[in-house]
């Protein structure tokens, strides 16, 4: 009802998914914010945290 393609929120959240358990307080987060994840939204946001986390001089095994 509101535009977004089932699939699209189905292969955002299998992306979410496959990420390491260090990010699950990310993914929540997401999840929460986003009700309706797009898969396009979910990528921008997932490179946002991990050029974030670089910047930091952090890997995604150190990040939580």
């Amino acid at each position: 009802s509101q535009g977004i393609n089932f699939e699209e929120e189905a292969k955002a959240l299998a992306l979410l998914s496959s990420l390491p358990m260090t990010w699950e307080v990310f993914c929540t987060t997401l999840t929460n914010n986003f009700p309706k994840l797009n898969l396009d939204e979910t990528i921008v946001q997932v490179l946002t945290k991990d050029i974030r986390q670089k910047s930091m001089g952090l890997t995604i095994d150190e990040s939580t």
